[in-house]
Order: C-alpha cells, then sequence, then structure tokens
C-alpha cells in the first residue's frame, strides 16, 4: 500500500492524482465527498479505474437533476469537462498528449441515488440517508451492490476519526 500524508492546505483531489499508479488492476476506488471533479473522473476514465465517489447533490446541474427527480434513481451522463479541468490535466501529461487536449474532451459516469447510513449511529438504528454516487460501472450492478460497496469506506472514515479527533492530528490530509 501506499500513502501521501501533507498539510491541511493539500488538495485530497491533488493527493489522489498522484496516488493513481498504485492501484491494483481490478479494484474499486471508493472516494468520499471531498474528491469529485471532472479532471479526476477523466483520468479515471482514461486509465480504466472503477470508481464510487460520493458528491454533494449540488455537484454539478446533472447532479443536482436526478437528486430533485422522485422518479429517477439512476441516469448516465456525458459531458464536455472545463477549460480549468484541460489545463490541470495538462499540467500531468506528455507534450504529446497536450496537443489533443481542448475543453472538447468529454467525462462519462453514472450518477445513482441511493440510500446509505450516514455514520456508525445510523447502521445500529437502520436509519439511512438519500446520497448521490457517481460512478463509471455501467452493467452488472444493482443499487444494494452500490449500497454494499460504498459502506467499505465506513473503515477508513473512523480511522480518519481517530486521526483526527482522538490523535489531534488536525493540520494533516491524506
Amino acid at each position: 500500500y501506499n500513502s501521501i500524508i501533507g498539510h491541511t492546505k493539500d488538495s485530497e483531489k491533488k493527493q489522489i492524482l498522484l496516488q493513481l499508479d498504485y492501484i491494483p488492476e481490478n479494484s474499486i476506488l471508493i472516494l468520499d465527498r471531498l474528491y469529485p471533479s471532472a479532471e479526476l473522473i477523466y483520468e479515471l476514465n482514461k486509465r480504466q479505474i472503477k470508481f464510487v465517489i460520493r458528491c454533494a447533490n449540488t455537484w454539478n446541474a446533472a447532479v443536482s437533476k436526478v437528486y430533485i427527480d422522485k422518479n429517477c434513481r439512476d441516469k448516465t451522463v456525458t459531458h464536455k469537462i472545463t477549460e480549468k479541468a484541460v489545463t490541470e490535466l495538462k499540467k500531468r501529461v506528455s507534450p504529446e498528449e497536450v496537443k489533443n487536449m481542448n475543453c472538447n474532451l468529454e467525462i462519462s459516469y453514472r450518477i445513482l441515488k441511493v440510500k446509505i447510513p450516514d455514520n456508525e449511529a445510523s447502521i445500529k438504528a437502520k436509519t439511512e440517508n438519500t446520497e448521490m454516487l457517481l460512478t463509471n460501472i455501467f452493467e452488472g450492478m444493482t443499487e444494494e451492490d452500490f449500497q454494499k460497496i460504498y459502506n467499505y469506506r465506513w473503515g477508513v472514515e473512523t480511522g480518519i476519526d481517530v486521526l483526527k479527533n482522538k490523535l489531534a492530528i488536525e493540520s494533516l490530509t491524506g
């Protein structure tokens, strides 16, 4: 395993981009709300790394539409990435790749509206919140499968809680 611990001013989004080479084949990368970005989704799709990312219901217009639509729980979208995302991508690719990078680059992902426990207490009480997940897994998995996959993140969250709150290592991120 490989990890990075940095100052809180360091962005988790930038740190995860440095870690992509270390993700084992056939893995599913599970990320929380700090991570969704067009740049990251583009990079994960390009590398064929499967992901499940929790995002705010207002992350972008497509996510917001699914969130407010009572009849929609699952939608696949494709859209162009922003100029800002293209600029960031160009910083990390070869000069040959830079020539082909522009705002016509597209990303595709699936938006899922799922019920997942909010914390350990809600797991025990069997209460759930509606959450938005982004993924590039388009077939073969149900909403329940994504609930189970996302719940694997809980062990990481409790570990982070120990570091930040119990050990008071609040000036670090990773």
